[in-house]
């Protein structure tokens, strides 16, 4: 894991805090995060022409606060995104962890289904935010209901830990998101509904030899 810090106001040492809050196998993975202070720093990463396409379409979504991309192994989470939704500092800081929470999450999936993911990603779109509004949240992506709900649990049970690394008195609400994924099912509902039988067919002699691996968050 590597952490590109371009943030103006998270301390490199908070981040490792935080990033000490993970399992040891996302510590040792081979993703890396960057921490961009505005939309404007994009400028400064060097990436690929596919890598800058996703980017361009992550930054014409203005409700978006941070992704992660596949299969490039990068998340970028942009604190003046995060910002313009926080009303006070308590709010903002308590939101770092969360969306490094949630990116990672998707990481996890990544990292599991391998080349499936993108497969899994084809009826994915950033804009929900008509989906938030309306409060109907089983009508997120599985991806999202499974990333949700981690970070959610992952706030509670740090919420110390993590209000004494950015020395908060007061910490940040968040919906409390319970939704059950199982990759494998979702995988197989993809298989089933997405897929020409002859598509089916080569997907279910790889899928023989699959070696899961599930990172621990």
């Amino acid at each position: 894991m590597k952490i590109n810090n371009y943030s103006n106001y998270i301390k490199d040492e908070q981040l490792n805090e935080v990033m000490k809050l993970f399992s040891e196998d996302i510590r040792s993975s081979d993703i890396r995060i960057y921490i961009l202070g505005k939309d404007d720093d994009f400028e400064n990463i060097s990436m690929s022409k596919d890598l800058q396409h996703k980017v361009n379409k992550f930054l014409e979504n203005e409700n978006a606060m941070g992704i992660f991309m596949y299969p490039e192994n990068e998340i970028f989470i942009v604190e003046e995104r995060i910002l313009l939704f926080s009303d006070h500092p308590v709010v903002f800081y308590s939101n770092i962890p969360f969306m490094l929470s949630h990116e990672l999450r998707h990481f996890r999936q990544a990292h599991f289904l391998g080349k499936r993911f993108n497969i899994m990603l084809s009826d994915y779109s950033l804009d929900y935010g008509e989906i938030f509004k309306n409060e109907e949240f089983d009508k997120l992506h599985w991806c999202e209901k499974d990333a949700y709900t981690y970070s959610y649990q992952f706030s509670e049970k740090y919420k110390q830990e993590i209000m004494q690394i950015f020395e908060l008195d007061e910490y940040g609400y968040f919906l409390p998101f319970d939704f059950d994924i199982d990759y494998e099912k979702e995988w197989r509902k993809y298989k089933r509904k997405k897929m020409m039988v002859s598509e089916q067919i080569i997907w279910a002699v790889k899928d023989l030899f699959w070696e899961k691996e599930l990172l621990k968050c």
